[in-house]
């Protein structure tokens, strides 16, 4: 059971959590030179993920150890995390036709702009649109 708490319960070591990752390569502006992965790089971000980590203003905390008081209502903040690579077992890869991943890249990159308030700026330049 996945929990917002960001409490995870492992299954049991008959099963596999299926997780998703890009791996790196995501830069829209960039040369190829900023998003080519080298096999370590590559391997380096298909590890590294990020979490939700319970906090509140009664959190008791030592060191990366986050525990939260029951009674309290909790918030949560993304912490980010290299995993092992014994914690891989298998690897389901997924190909796309590269039109859609145009689509896809396209509508990530909306995502991100609207998060900065910019979105009308970069619409003048990229609209959603088939003109």
């Amino acid at each position: 059971k996945i929990a917002k708490s960001g409490h995870y319960q492992l299954p049991p070591s008959s099963s596999y959590i299926f997780t998703k990752t890009h791996c790196g390569s995501r830069c829209a502006d960039c040369p190829p030179k900023r998003y080519l992965e080298t096999w370590q790089s590559f391997l380096k971000e298909c590890l590294s993920g990020s979490r939700s980590i319970p906090v509140s203003d009664n959190t008791q905390q030592s060191s990366s150890i986050v525990t939260p008081q029951p009674s309290i209502q909790t918030k949560h903040k993304k912490a980010f995390t290299t995993y092992h690579p014994s914690l891989v077992k298998k690897a389901v890869h997924l190909l796309r036709n590269p039109f859609d991943n145009l689509v896809s890249r396209f509508h990530h990159e909306l995502k991100e702009h609207a998060k900065r308030s910019d979105t009308a700026q970069w619409m003048k330049r990229y609209p959603n649109s088939i003109k």
